[in-house]
Protein backbone atom coordinates (compact mmCIF):
# COMPACT_ATOMS: atom_id res chain seq x y z
CA UNK A 1 0.00 0.00 0.00
CA UNK A 2 2.86 2.27 1.10
CA UNK A 3 5.04 2.32 -2.02
CA UNK A 4 0.97 2.04 -4.58
CA UNK A 5 0.56 5.42 -2.50
CA UNK A 6 4.09 6.64 -3.67
CA UNK A 7 3.25 6.12 -7.23
CA UNK A 8 5.03 2.62 -7.96
CA UNK A 9 3.32 -0.31 -9.65
CA UNK A 10 2.97 -2.90 -7.44
CA UNK A 11 2.69 -7.00 -7.81
CA UNK A 12 2.16 -8.68 -4.78
CA UNK A 13 2.84 -12.00 -3.43
CA UNK A 14 1.46 -13.75 -0.65
CA UNK A 15 4.59 -16.15 -0.31
CA UNK A 16 7.41 -17.17 -2.69
CA UNK A 17 5.77 -19.69 -4.81
CA UNK A 18 3.61 -17.19 -5.46
CA UNK A 19 6.11 -14.86 -6.37
CA UNK A 20 7.83 -17.09 -8.98
CA UNK A 21 4.19 -17.73 -10.75
CA UNK A 22 3.36 -13.77 -10.94
CA UNK A 23 7.37 -13.74 -12.22
CA UNK A 24 6.72 -16.12 -14.92
CA UNK A 25 4.17 -14.05 -16.40
CA UNK A 26 4.95 -10.52 -15.57
CA UNK A 27 8.78 -10.81 -15.32
CA UNK A 28 9.60 -8.58 -17.87
CA UNK A 29 7.74 -5.57 -16.47
CA UNK A 30 9.09 -6.23 -13.20
CA UNK A 31 12.59 -3.40 -12.08
CA UNK A 32 13.05 -4.36 -8.72
CA UNK A 33 12.04 -7.04 -6.04
CA UNK A 34 10.80 -6.34 -2.60
CA UNK A 35 10.85 -9.39 -0.30
CA UNK A 36 11.28 -10.23 3.23
CA UNK A 37 13.93 -12.75 4.23
CA UNK A 38 11.72 -15.24 5.95
CA UNK A 39 8.03 -16.22 4.32
CA UNK A 40 5.77 -18.64 4.01
CA UNK A 41 5.50 -21.06 1.29
CA UNK A 42 9.35 -22.88 1.56
CA UNK A 43 11.41 -20.38 0.13
CA UNK A 44 13.46 -17.85 1.92
CA UNK A 45 14.00 -14.24 0.13
CA UNK A 46 17.53 -14.94 -0.56
CA UNK A 47 16.21 -18.31 -3.05
CA UNK A 48 13.66 -16.43 -4.39
CA UNK A 49 16.14 -13.30 -5.64
CA UNK A 50 18.80 -16.02 -6.58
CA UNK A 51 15.94 -17.92 -8.88
CA UNK A 52 14.78 -15.41 -10.20
CA UNK A 53 18.38 -13.58 -11.20
CA UNK A 54 19.16 -17.12 -12.82
CA UNK A 55 17.27 -16.08 -15.76
CA UNK A 56 16.94 -12.18 -15.40
CA UNK A 57 20.81 -11.30 -13.66
CA UNK A 58 20.13 -7.18 -13.81
CA UNK A 59 17.12 -7.86 -11.24
CA UNK A 60 17.34 -5.57 -8.09
CA UNK A 61 16.83 -6.88 -4.80
CA UNK A 62 15.39 -5.23 -1.49
CA UNK A 63 15.92 -7.56 1.07
CA UNK A 64 13.70 -6.72 4.45
CA UNK A 65 14.21 -8.43 7.80
CA UNK A 66 13.81 -8.69 11.47
CA UNK A 67 16.60 -10.84 12.02
CA UNK A 68 20.63 -10.61 12.15
CA UNK A 69 22.52 -9.90 8.77
CA UNK A 70 24.26 -13.53 9.56
CA UNK A 71 21.01 -14.85 10.52
CA UNK A 72 19.41 -14.18 6.99
CA UNK A 73 22.88 -15.17 5.04
CA UNK A 74 23.11 -11.56 3.61
CA UNK A 75 26.55 -11.03 4.32
CA UNK A 76 27.68 -10.37 0.99
CA UNK A 77 25.59 -8.43 -1.22
CA UNK A 78 26.00 -7.33 -4.40
CA UNK A 79 25.38 -3.97 -6.24
CA UNK A 80 22.22 -4.66 -7.15
CA UNK A 81 20.33 -5.51 -3.77
CA UNK A 82 20.13 -3.57 -0.61
CA UNK A 83 19.23 -4.60 3.38
CA UNK A 84 15.67 -2.72 4.96
CA UNK A 85 16.69 -3.78 8.52
CA UNK A 86 12.94 -4.20 10.35
CA UNK A 87 10.98 -2.42 11.93
CA UNK A 88 11.24 0.73 9.58
CA UNK A 89 9.03 3.88 8.83
CA UNK A 90 7.29 4.62 5.68
CA UNK A 91 9.29 6.99 4.38
CA UNK A 92 11.97 4.20 4.93
CA UNK A 93 10.63 2.08 2.75
CA UNK A 94 10.06 4.44 -0.48
CA UNK A 95 13.37 5.78 0.11
CA UNK A 96 15.08 2.74 0.08
CA UNK A 97 13.33 2.20 -2.96
CA UNK A 98 14.22 5.15 -5.29
CA UNK A 99 17.23 4.65 -4.08
CA UNK A 100 18.05 1.73 -5.23
CA UNK A 101 16.63 1.94 -8.50
CA UNK A 102 18.47 5.50 -8.77
CA UNK A 103 21.76 3.82 -8.32
CA UNK A 104 22.08 1.03 -10.84
CA UNK A 105 19.17 2.42 -13.39
CA UNK A 106 19.50 4.40 -16.23
CA UNK A 107 17.41 7.36 -15.91
CA UNK A 108 15.21 6.55 -18.35
CA UNK A 109 14.19 2.84 -16.67
CA UNK A 110 13.96 4.33 -13.45
CA UNK A 111 10.51 5.91 -13.22
CA UNK A 112 7.43 5.68 -10.57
Amino acid sequence: KVLRRAGYRVLAAADGPSALEIWSHQGNSVDLLLTDMVMPGGITGRELADDIRASHPELLTLFCSGYSVEFTELTALTEQERLLPKPFENKMLIKAVRELLDSVMPVERAHV
